[in-house]
């Protein structure tokens, strides 16, 4: 065999283990065992005949599919609970759902908040992912005003994504390859569940908005009205997408059009990808394991709810002392 032909070979196979050596070497630099909180809601409908917070277990299955573990975060914690909580864990995901932006609910969205961006201007870096209601809640706090959420016609109902030109340069969409970018801007699959969005013209009239995020992408509900769909933070690991992700994979009704398609669940596991690998950029930890043990969402087991609640195929119920 030529001096050629062996050389060509010597470089093909250093190019196919070049990455396996370079993730090797990076994964000393990571957290290899985050832990996220997920933010229960109280209940409503018929969920209320069980307790009085939930989560979907949906978003639980997202997270540890894409190799995290998950705790709870109870919606009447108490400010000293949630900020022991905040310093031993990861990253945080704020669901989608139907609360009110108001009460004892909202002080601890808005502690929340507040906790991720004071860690995060430390030098902690700190991600958050506001799904649906997570990404109108992230919309509002960063605005300042409650009256920011314009209404549209996007209840169930699955959309492709247009990119808005920041898009190609973004952390989330513009890591996408270039196959998965043609899935998710020509397909219907994003999944829209929500009655209440940001207009782009909203969100270019905030005075806080246009610096604190950029607009990545953006859909059309049903009346022709456009509404952003993706959009991330400057200055902060904060990512909000107006759609569902995790319905692709993990919820089944029949009551929603969610696309399960092959497609459609490359979607889902490239975001539950993208946020968890933010959240091993975090070193936060439990003082003990038996604190970290105790904490885990393995201590509960979810309600299969599927069989009288169209929403979620299963859910995690608590009653907790208001």
């Amino acid at each position: 065999m030529k001096k050629t032909s062996l050389l060509v070979i010597a470089i093909i196979i250093l190019a196919a283990l070049f990455p396996l050596i370079s993730e090797a070497q990076t994964d000393d630099n990571l957290n290899l065992r985050p832990i996220i909180g997920i933010l229960s809601q109280p209940t409503d409908g018929p969920l209320t005949a069980y307790g009085n917070a939930y989560i979907a277990a949906s978003y639980v299955k997202f997270v540890e599919a894409a190799g995290a573990r998950v705790v709870p975060i109870f919606w009447n914690s108490s400010t000293s609970q949630l900020e022991q909580l905040l310093a031993s864990i990861n990253g945080v995901l704020f669901p989608g759902g139907g609360s009110n932006f108001t009460g004892l609910y909202w002080q601890t969205v808005t502690t929340i908040w507040n906790y991720i961006l004071k860690s995060t201007d430390s030098g902690n870096y700190y991600p958050l992912y506001g799904i649906c209601m997570g990404f109108q809640e992230v919309s509002v706090l960063a605005s300042g005003n409650l009256s920011l959420l314009t209404q549209f016609n996007s209840e169930n109902i699955t959309l492709p994504l247009t990119f808005t030109p920041a898009a190609a340069n973004s952390a989330f969409l513009g890591s996408m390859s270039p196959w998965l970018q043609r899935v998710i801007t020509t397909q219907n699959v994003t999944m829209n569940d929500h009655s209440w969005g940001v207009s782009p013209a909203s969100f270019q009239n905030d005075k806080n908005l246009p610096n604190f995020y950029t607009v990545t992408s953006t859909s059309v509900d049903r009346d022709g009205l456009v509404f952003i769909s993706t959009m991330e933070a400057k200055k902060y690991p904060i990512l909000g997408t107006q759609w569902h992700p995790e319905k692709n994979v993990f919820e089944w009704t029949t009551a929603e059009p969610i696309n399960h398609s092959p497609d459609a669940v490359a979607v889902t596991q490239f975001a539950m990808d993208f946020f968890v690998n933010r959240t091993r950029l975090n070193f936060n930890k439990f003082s003990t394991p038996q604190e970290e043990a105790a904490a885990l969402i393995y201590n509960w087991a979810p309600i299969y709810t599927g069989l009288f609640d169209t929403d979620f195929t299963q859910t995690y119920i608590w009653n907790v002392a208001v």
